[in-house]
């Protein structure tokens, strides 16, 4: 039987707080078995470490791209922006989440092994039962995009970007 052993500090922590930082792979008599170290950043991820020259190349890329283009995926949106529209974005889509009274969302980080932040989903739904809103926006820090998808995506689209947008001016 595989051996996981999780090693972090993870009493009074629920479920919901303990994401796993790394994984490594042992062997022991012929069985590969993964150690997890669990950690309480809000982030699930292999270890990596962020090549800040590439990311830096990325962002400079996006400075020259239309303030806003969005595009069709096969299962949702992806929205491209200019680098500083892109922190403003994440700014005011903050502030539209945090005030609305009739969305939750769930915020999940994804971390390089020092702590920088690649990416954030945001997981949205309805407070109201009789409501549908279920999507969810993956932001990309690195390439200053979103991609925006789930079975009420299009809600996110016609109803909630235009009053995110407002606060920016695009």
């Amino acid at each position: 039987m595989a051996d996981t052993s999780l090693n972090s500090d993870t009493e009074g922590m629920s479920p919901k707080n303990i994401s796993i930082c790394s994984i490594s792979l042992s062997s022991n008599s012929n069985v590969t078995s993964p150690t997890i170290e669990l950690c309480n950043n809000g982030s699930l991820q292999q270890p990596y470490e962020l090549n800040p020259t590439k990311s830096l190349q990325k962002l400079l890329n996006a400075t020259s791209r239309e303030n806003l283009t969005i595009s069709e995926t096969r299962g949702g949106f992806r929205l491209y922006f200019a680098t500083g529209h892109y922190a403003e974005f994440r700014r005011c889509l903050e502030s539209f989440y945090s005030t609305s009274k009739k969305l939750t969302t769930d915020l999940t980080k994804k971390v390089d092994v020092n702590a920088k932040c690649e990416s954030s989903i945001i997981r949205v739904n309805s407070t109201d039962k009789n409501t549908s809103c279920r999507y969810a926006i993956n932001l990309f820090h690195t390439t200053a995009s979103a991609l925006v998808n789930g079975i009420d995506q299009n809600v996110f689209i016609s109803d909630h970007l235009p009053a995110v947008l407002e606060q920016i001016n695009i």
